[in-house]
């Protein structure tokens, strides 16, 4: 081994210290709660989703609001979406599977008024909570929580994952190098690795007992990530034999990383749904990738057997204008939708919605009913509740540095 490999091997070895804690957990215990939240990247149409209008007229001027008519509208339990807007689509429809499928597990959240255009702005507010740079997003806040448990508490599979140092976002979707990092040989000798390992071990017997019980504890969680390393091989023996590729395999790593002990939140970014010109066709194209994704996510979460205690948290930007432009695009539009995947509370339920325009309608704070005396829901009210989901108390530090500005409803049963 030359100086060069060693110095590689040395700088792979440490960056793989820094992924997360030191204190690992072994595997799912079947107490752990988990998130994903999947991110249609771009602002998705919601009305070509969770939120259908069918041939309704924006105006006299700009026509309708989609083009399939009020009587594709399709339906399952008590949730309406969407037909997919490309008639000469010949594949299957995912998108449709999904409904089917999960309504039962499913709360639709229509007009939510994000109250931006921007695609920055718009995309903090779906992932925090709030527009603002400086807020770590929720899966960073909820992987904050028992950071000490896990080596990459957060794993970030792609897009927006401000974590304000909370904890560490981990990007880790090159098997290859989980590969190679499970083989610390490859860079060190098992003598090397030995006297590293002795060194270690001697300089902190050296610091003796008169460290207070929190340079201790630190010093023992120094030792053992030393003595015993990442165990990354866990995340290796929970993904499928043959793993997928794109978003499929962050899907897979999700999972698997859930399962082995490794993470307790992921955020994954789906898509192209920035669809200013030949909107129904790109949408389509869009829509079934990441329906695709979020079916096989599922699918990944029952077979690791972590399906019953996994929330997806599934949303966008913001929404698609009601009409279209000279480009047959739609543009950006502050009013959408999130949906939320769960099997631990209520599903089959639609709270909020829009008007024949596509703009928010306000719903009462008490019982989430419409009435015109109440509240606009926003991004705020959604991840307020998730805070109280995980047992953020409105006093707690977190919200008291992060404030969502808004009153807490009880958005989830």
């Amino acid at each position: 081994m030359n100086r060069r490999e060693f110095l590689t091997g040395f700088a792979a070895l440490s960056g793989l210290m820094a992924l997360g804690k030191l204190n690992l957990a072994s595997a799912a215990t079947g107490e752990e709660q988990y998130w994903v939240f999947v991110s249609a990247n771009g602002g998705w149409d919601t009305a070509a989703v969770c939120d259908p209008k069918g041939d309704i007229a924006y105006s006299s001027s700009l026509g309708n609001i989609n083009p399939y008519s009020q009587a594709e509208i399709r339906q399952a339990g008590a949730l309406r979406f969407a037909p997919l807007l490309d008639n000469n689509f010949a594949g299957t429809d995912p998108m449709a599977a999904f409904f089917n499928n999960q309504y039962n597990h499913l709360q639709v959240f229509n007009g939510l008024d994000y109250q931006t255009n921007s695609h920055q702005v718009g995309i903090r507010a779906s992932m925090s909570g709030h527009q603002s740079p400086l807020y770590p997003v929720t899966a960073a806040v909820i992987a904050s929580l028992n950071a000490s448990q896990y080596l990459m508490p957060f794993y970030l599979g792609s897009g927006y994952g401000n974590t304000a140092n909370l904890v560490n976002a981990s990007r880790l979707n090159d098997l290859g190098r989980v590969q190679d990092f499970t083989n610390p040989e490859r860079y060190l000798t098992s003598s090397v690795m030995d006297l590293v390992n002795s060194e270690h071990q001697a300089a902190m017997a050296a610091l003796g007992s008169n460290a207070s019980e929190a340079e201790q504890l630190v010093q023992s969680q120094f030792a053992a990530a030393h003595l015993n390393g990442p165990d990354l091989k866990r995340l290796l023996d929970k993904l499928p034999a043959s793993p997928s590729t794109g978003d499929k395999l962050k899907a897979e790593i999700a999972a698997a990383s859930f399962a082995a002990g490794l993470s307790n939140t992921a955020a994954i970014s789906i898509g192209i749904f920035d669809t200013h010109s030949d909107h129904d066709s790109r949408q389509t194209v869009a829509l079934v990738e990441y329906f695709e994704a979020v079916n096989h996510l599922i699918a990944q979460l029952e077979q690791q057997g972590i399906a019953d205690r996994t929330t997806l948290v599934l949303t966008s930007d913001f929404g698609r204008t009601p009409y279209y432009n000279s480009d047959k695009g739609k543009d950006h539009w502050n009013v959408g939708s999130t949906m939320i995947w769960s099997r631990q509370w209520q599903g089959n339920r639609v709270i909020g919605a829009t008007d024949n325009q596509l703009k928010a309608l306000k719903v009462d704070p008490e019982t989430l009913e419409l009435s015109p005396d109440g509240v606009v829901l926003t991004q705020g009210h959604i991840h307020a509740a998730i805070r109280q989901r995980m047992g953020i108390s409105m006093s707690s530090h977190i919200n008291f540095q992060y404030p969502l500005g808004v009153d807490l409803l009880q958005l989830f049963t």
